[in-house]
């Protein structure tokens, strides 16, 4: 990981308020689940080794259709992780 005072990458960024914030809420979705930074960085990188385990990587086009629940952003977030685009 690049140093985390200049990188402002996904990544870098939830990895740092997982540090700084590890119990604040990240989100709370319409069903009102709520993650907290920790909970988010956790289900990123699960859902970075799932998709990766299924060929995508860095610079590959992703579409992603989900509703607007936490899942959507854990993908986003796992996206930012591989560098897919």
């Amino acid at each position: 990981m690049a140093d985390p005072w200049t990188d402002w990458t996904l990544p870098t960024v939830l990895a740092r308020r997982a540090v700084s914030r590890p119990t604040h809420p990240a989100l709370i979705d319409a069903d009102g689940r709520a993650l907290t930074y920790t909970d988010l960085l956790d289900a990123a990188r699960r859902t970075a080794g799932f998709i990766a385990a299924h060929g995508i990587g860095r610079g590959d086009p992703v579409g992603v259709l989900l509703p607007n629940r936490a899942a959507w952003v854990e993908t986003w977030a796992a996206l930012g992780w591989l560098g897919a685009v």
